[in-house]
């Protein structure tokens, strides 16, 4: 405050910590005790801008222009740690995963996104169809306790920083079309290398996947059976929901080779 000339000035500093990236907020005055009022004209460029870089220097901070910044802000994104209900503040820790989900990974539906966000205990929610939420295309974002249950208070996608609401993650939705199609090889190329030794049960399957950096999310009817798989792919960054139309070869593909095999087949709906 010193450095802007604000030092002699009353001001409140606060730490804001529901965007995905924490930062301050300051309160002053411009007029001086004299009445006077302190010249802000460029104050952004030069006074701010030279506190900046003395802070920088002086503490041994990352510099903003750095490319270190910038690594800084997009490293391992996937390793953000799960939503935990009562042990962190609701939407902070859902700000947090959607900042390290919604601009990395290619998913062309909610049910795709869902499939990458409940990995970290997190769920986006329309609500039910007979809903006016539904009706109106208003998104929520819940949090999940370990047994996928929605805890907690629901946040509007609209109160969130980064805006993502059902309207712009539509516009997503078609743009990872294109996006990830060249993930659709690497995918198909790691599923054909799993059935090359076919895995004796479901789980085989799945821990076979893992090892190529694919999550298989496996989708259940009440009984049990299995109807549909989704694919999220974390070296291409992306999200498969099999009735997708390239997919849908590939589950009746497992089927097919699976079905000789002890238990497998049964676990299917045909």
């Amino acid at each position: 405050m010193e450095k802007i000339g604000f030092g002699k000035q009353p001001y409140l500093i606060y730490v804001h910590y529901d965007a995905g990236h924490h930062h301050v907020h300051i309160l002053s005055t411009s007029i001086q005790p004299d009445g006077k009022r302190i010249c802000m004209h460029n104050i952004g460029r030069n006074q701010s801008e030279t506190a900046r870089k003395d802070i920088e220097k002086k503490y041994g901070l990352v510099i903003a222009e750095s490319r270190e910044l910038k690594k800084s802000i997009t490293a391992n994104p996937v390793n953000v740690q799960k939503a935990m209900y009562g042990k962190s503040e609701t939407k902070r820790s859902i700000t947090n995963v959607l900042d390290a989900v919604i601009n990395l990974y290619k998913y062309t539906s909610l049910a795709e996104l869902n499939a990458i966000l409940k990995q970290y205990n997190v769920v986006a929610d329309m609500g039910k169809e007979s809903s006016r939420m539904h009706k109106n295309k208003g998104l929520t974002f819940r949090m999940l306790d370990e047994n996928g249950n929605k805890v907690g208070v629901p946040i509007k996608a609209s109160s969130i920083y980064s805006q993502p609401t059902l309207k712009n993650l539509e516009k997503k939705f078609e743009e990872n079309k294109l996006k990830r199609q060249p993930d659709m090889k690497q995918l198909k190329s790691s599923i054909d290398w799993v059935m090359l030794k076919p895995p004796r049960s479901i789980d085989e399957f799945v821990k076979a996947l893992e090892k190529e950096k694919i999550k298989v999310v496996l989708r259940r009817s009440e009984n049990g059976k299995i109807y549909g798989m989704t694919y999220i792919d974390y070296s291409g960054k992306s999200s498969w929901l099999d009735p997708h139309p390239p997919l849908q070869f590939m589950f009746k593909i497992i089927w097919r080779r699976g079905v000789n095999l002890r238990g497998f087949s049964t676990l299917f709906i045909k």
